[in-house]
């Protein structure tokens, strides 16, 4: 719990050292949470989070793999 309010103290401090502060609030929640709609439901959130994210996710581990293996390939050709 500390470590959340104290990002959250930092992100105010912030803002407000910058002049941003009301705008950060106005945008951040009261503006988010006027235009949640009923039909905006747990699970539709969830899913517009994850998709984008796993997908990511999948792509740089699928790279990583790709030249990880291609790597060991050139390696045990080349001393092999």
């Amino acid at each position: 719990m500390v470590g959340f309010l104290s990002v959250i103290g930092g992100l105010a401090w912030y803002y407000q050292s910058q002049g941003n502060l009301h705008d950060a609030y106005l945008w951040a929640w009261a503006f988010a949470i006027r235009y949640v709609e009923s039909e905006t439901t747990l699970r539709y959130v969830l899913e517009r989070i994850a998709a984008p994210s796993i997908s990511g996710v999948i792509l740089s581990w699928g790279l990583l793999w790709y030249f990880g293996v291609r790597q060991v390939v050139g390696y045990s050709n080349h001393f092999g």
